[in-house]
């Protein structure tokens, strides 16, 4: 799509995490220029006055990053024209969506997220094919700064946070290039306000606008560095690339010429974050550095850097070696004080063993005890059938001798009646003796 002079504008705020970008995105917004509907929260301890991002653009890079499998804080080399693949087609369509949805019409809209450094060139082309003319801000912010910062929010080691600068200071620089752009250092907007906001001719910033910051939280003000290594070398050396002036500098790095610093880089942080046995490769890279160096006669002191800071690999490995011995005598001694601890366990597990076999002693003298209990039961058991046995009989020898007291009770019963029978016959028998004794005198 053509871009005419009435073709709605974009402005894109680039530059690394924790360099003061959310400041100046918030008050170019308070000078008209749109964030989107959905915005993301505020965090107090983080961004008390927000951070100026739109959501559905932050969810949208996330995704970018995750179908490359990488994420904001790893180091990764995009495929090339990898936003012109088919892989980013349907990303491409959900970018215009979200200018539709987000932003309905607007004629001046700005996007600002971090990870825009490394996701630029999709947003370039989304912009393009959506009628946008694009223009980019640089904001950068001394890297031990950022560094600490990260560390502070999350517990990023300096030298990651260091590395992180550069291949973000860098892959910025290099998808910004053809396109009408400006740097701008934080440190600057903080001294001399927002007049600094002025980075192109037809933004006109208000005399009154104040950039809302708040002096709490810009804890981090390091303006140098804590100490001398190739990290700090190849920082020191980019930040003097960088145009710096009293005023804005509005154009591009016209002596850089094609030369990718984002190769050269990585080739270099791989060479001191990988294994010592990656310098073979490294020394391959360097080799094809020299070569373009040869071609680009501008970029001579760039590529001269980067020998120095591959030359300086070595000493840093020793660095590192050092690190870890210490932390392998640290280990070492962890170990001794677990093999106490294991000595300590097996003691114990030792008492436990001779417990367990007293307690089967026990078990057993317990078992015995109630076998013989059994015995005894069985012995009762049998004494009490022999005596039920004997009670029945005795029973039943009870019945059989009241029978033979009731035939008894009967005998006697009858030999009672037959008693009182001859005592009558005997009284009457008696009487009539008698009477006839009387009769005879």
């Amino acid at each position: 799509m053509a871009i005419s002079p009435d073709s709605p504008k974009a402005l894109l705020i680039v530059g690394m995490h924790r360099s003061g970008t959310s400041a100046a995105a918030l008050a170019l917004a308070r000078m008209g220029w749109s964030l989107g509907a959905d915005l993301l929260e505020t965090q107090a301890d983080i961004n008390r006055d927000g951070f100026g991002e739109n959501r559905r653009l932050v969810a949208l890079n996330e995704k970018l990053l995750d179908h490359f499998g990488t994420a904001w804080f790893e180091l990764f080399d995009w495929p090339a024209d990898w936003e012109q693949t088919a892989e980013a087609g349907d990303y491409l369509k959900e970018a215009k969506i979200l200018f539709t949805e987000q932003f309905q019409g607007e004629q001046q809209i700005l996007l600002k997220d971090p990870r825009l450094c490394l996701t630029l060139p999709f947003w370039m082309q989304a912009l393009k094919e959506a009628g946008f003319a694009v223009r980019v801000i640089l904001q950068w912010r001394h890297p031990q700064a950022v560094a600490q910062s990260l560390k502070s929010r999350d517990s990023l080691p300096i030298p990651a946070g260091l590395l992180l600068w550069l291949h973000y200071t860098l892959a910025a620089e290099r998808w910004s290039r053809g396109v009408e752009r400006a740097w701008l250092r934080y440190e600057d907007l903080l001294e001399h306000g927002a007049p600094f906001l002025a980075l192109f001719d037809d933004v006109i910033v208000p005399e009154s606008l104040d950039l809302g910051i708040d002096r709490e939280l810009e804890n981090q003000k390091v303006a140098s560095f804590g100490q001398h290594n190739p990290l700090t070398v190849s920082c020191e050396a980019l930040m003097q690339a960088i145009p710096i002036a009293e005023a804005p500098v509005k154009t591009p790095w016209d002596g850089m010429g094609e030369v990718d610093l984002t190769s050269l880089f990585n080739a270099f942080a791989s060479s001191v974050t990988g294994l010592a046995a990656e310098a073979v490769s490294v020394g391959e890279q360097h080799s094809q550095a020299l070569t373009v160096i040869a071609e680009k006669d501008q970029a001579i002191d760039q590529v001269n850097a980067y020998a120095q800071q591959c030359e300086a690999v070595v000493a840093k490995k020793d660095t590192e070696i050092a690190e870890a011995t210490r932390f392998a005598r640290e280990c070492e001694a962890v170990v001794a004080e677990k093999d106490t601890e294991i000595a300590e366990a097996t003691r114990f597990a030792r008492e436990c063993e001779a417990a367990v076999v007293e307690k089967d002693t026990e078990i057993a003298e317990a078992t015995r005890f109630a076998r013989e209990c059994e015995a005894v039961v069985a012995e009762k058991d049998t004494e009490i059938a022999e005596a039920t046995r004997f009670a029945r009989e005795c029973e039943e020898a009870v019945k059989l001798k009241d029978m033979e007291i009731l035939s008894k009770n009967v005998e006697i019963a009858d030999a009672s009646a037959r008693v009182d029978q001859l005592e009558t016959l005997r009284r009457q028998w008696l009487y009539r003796l008698l009477r006839k004794l009387r009769l005879l005198r």
